[in-house]
């Protein structure tokens, strides 16, 4: 599925549902109980309402971060954030309470417009061809950025 920021919204909308679903006026699971497993996806919804370039920005800033921050000799942070799994939890947070380069970049992943699959083509040096395409996205196929990955994806799982 690929969101736009504006999803978020929605997307709030629907976890409130699912918060009172789950509480059930006082007579379900406790409201501490529901909003410590909502936490996750309440941050992650924070990271798809931002705008593209902050999530380009923020993205460059966290991966600058990690590869001052790892040994020599271990794999560079490009290669520990692009590998299936993004190299970290969905929704986690680094020492300073910003989001870490694995939740922006499967956020970016998952943009549908055309400056995401720019920055992604540029920077995880993916090959060019039907920028965006949102079909090429869901069938991967084709040379879009989130095909690419798709497929890259699905050599891992095997």
């Amino acid at each position: 599925r690929v969101f736009d920021h504006d999803d978020a919204a929605a997307l709030e909308e629907d976890l409130l549902e699912f918060k009172e679903l789950f509480t059930a006026g006082g007579e379900g699971v406790s409201a501490d109980t529901v909003q410590a497993v909502m936490k996750r996806a309440e941050r992650l919804l924070m990271v798809m309402s931002l705008d593209t370039q902050t999530l380009c920005d923020a993205y460059l800033e966290q991966e600058k971060k990690q590869t001052l921050n790892l040994p020599n000799g271990e794999l560079n942070s490009r290669a520990v954030a692009a590998s299936p799994g993004g190299g970290g939890d969905v929704g986690e947070l680094d020492d300073e309470g910003g989001f870490g380069a694995s939740t922006l970049l499967r956020v970016l992943c998952h943009r549908s417009d055309r400056d995401a699959s720019k920055f992604l083509k540029a920077n995880m040096h993916l090959p060019k061809g039907d920028e965006g395409s949102v079909t090429a996205f869901l069938t991967g196929k084709g040379n879009s950025a989130a095909a690419y990955l798709a497929k890259k994806y699905e050599k891992y799982k095997k």
